[in-house]
């Protein structure tokens, strides 16, 4: 957990004070909120989705990938399924 917190203390260091850019990949709202992002992006089954600002976020947080996997009309694979039935 140290290197995590050490690795975004770097990050946000540097994007405040160059014109360096980042690419964070997480599945973690927390991380995003630390950061503070200039665009998100959503990924589904290895592809881009859905493209906004930091509240894309907010709203995936909120209701979660299913709404954007029926927005989208893509199915859930069968193991995220079991996962979802428990």
């Amino acid at each position: 957990m140290i290197g995590r917190v050490r690795l975004l203390r770097t990050i946000r260091l540097f994007t405040g004070a160059t014109d360096t850019s980042f690419l964070v990949i997480t599945h973690y709202m927390r991380i995003l909120n630390y950061l503070d992002p200039d665009v998100v992006h959503i990924m589904l089954d290895g592809r881009v989705v859905k493209s906004g600002g930091p509240e894309l976020a907010h709203e995936l947080e909120d209701k979660r990938y299913n709404s954007i996997r029926t927005e989208f009309g893509i199915e859930a694979k069968a193991e995220e399924k079991e996962v979802a039935a428990g």
